[in-house]
Order: structure tokens, then C-alpha cells, then sequence
């Protein structure tokens, strides 16, 4: 979802979740957690169809070892 944010390529909400394969409800509340638990800028740009942020950055959530080598 990310990359396509960054890309401006999401579509419609409708069309998000369907390349994702959710719901739009379960698109929405994913929308809602990104944005009051990471803080993310993401909002739906009509003119460009598209969610975008609205200011540069990407959404890095992994898992990173804290082994030494």
C-alpha cells in the first residue's frame, strides 16, 4: 500500500481494496489505525484519484535482529 501511496497510484478507495483484497470497511479502518497510531499524513486526493501524503516520507514496518555478529 505504501508504494502505491508514494506512487499515487491507489484508485479509488473501492479499487485499493480490491488490490489489496479487503473490504473498503477493513480499508478504512487499516486508514484510521495508520493514521492515529503512526501519525501517517495519507489523504484521499480526488483530483488524482488517489490517496497521497501530504508531505514526502514511507511507511517502514518490519522486524529488525538485535543479534551481534
Amino acid at each position: 500500500m505504501d508504494t502505491l501511496i508514494r506512487r499515487k497510484s491507489t484508485g479509488t478507495p473501492k479499487e485499493l481494496a480490491e488490490k489489496l483484497n479487503i473490504s473498503e470497511r477493513w480499508l478504512y479502518i487499516f486508514l484510521d489505525e495508520l493514521r492515529s497510531e503512526l501519525n501517517c499524513p495519507i489523504r484521499y486526493d480526488r483530483r488524482q484519484r488517489s490517496y497521497v501524503y501530504e508531505i514526502p516520507g514511507r511507511v517502514t514496518i518490519g522486524f529488525k535482529s538485535e543479534m551481534v555478529n
